[in-house]
């Protein structure tokens, strides 16, 4: 599993996503290359998920995961960084 979690890049890829995400009006989830982002009511609060994991960053970039095993989530945090980044 990552030793290190980027929050930085974690959070440009949750901008990247609502900016260029297609948005599910019905969930206000917006989803760009299997990825999915979301902000809860509070107004600190993000999450970004797909079928099998989920990152929650917090006020003062505190953070939760949530994966089934460390492969998936490693595989996660790859693509989220890949989203951050442009590469996809």
């Amino acid at each position: 599993m990552e030793k290190h979690l980027d929050i930085q890049k974690c959070l440009t890829a949750f901008a990247r996503i609502i900016e260029k995400g297609n948005k599910n009006p019905t969930e206000n989830v917006f989803e760009l290359e299997g990825i999915k982002a979301a902000s809860l009511d509070d107004g600190y609060t993000i999450r970004l998920f797909d079928h099998r994991s989920e990152l929650t960053i917090y006020f003062h970039n505190k953070h939760a995961i949530q994966s089934p095993d460390s492969q998936t989530m490693d595989l996660f945090l790859k693509s989220i960084y890949a989203v951050a980044d442009g590469r996809i």
